[in-house]
């Protein structure tokens, strides 16, 4: 079993504010690789499903055991003020409580 809090942690302790969602894909892609050497880990994959086709952000296969993860974007507040900035939206590893991806199953 994947323990993902403590992955967020380890990435949120390392780099507490990703630049891009590409950039948080695989900085959390390679931290699972890291963690599971021997894994197969794929980023934006398409998966067929009884619901149809699914777009995932994050696809891991371990022990036999597939694993699908949907990063969510946490939005701050810009601190200038100016929906113009640059940082307006940030990407961040720490999860937001009361929050859920639809269950892709």
């Amino acid at each position: 079993m994947i323990d993902v809090d403590d992955l967020l942690k380890t990435l949120a302790s390392v780099r507490p504010v990703f630049h891009s969602e590409a950039d948080f894909q695989h900085s959390f892609a390679w931290e699972l690789h890291r963690r599971y050497p021997t894994a197969e880990v794929r980023l934006e994959r398409v998966l067929a499903s009884t619901l149809g086709l699914l777009h995932v952000d994050v696809f891991s296969l371990i022990d036999d055991r597939s694993y699908v993860f949907e990063l969510i974007r946490t939005e701050i507040q810009n601190p200038r003020g100016d929906d113009n900035h640059w940082d307006r939206n940030i990407f961040s590893p720490r999860p937001r409580r009361n929050h859920w991806a639809d269950t892709m199953c």
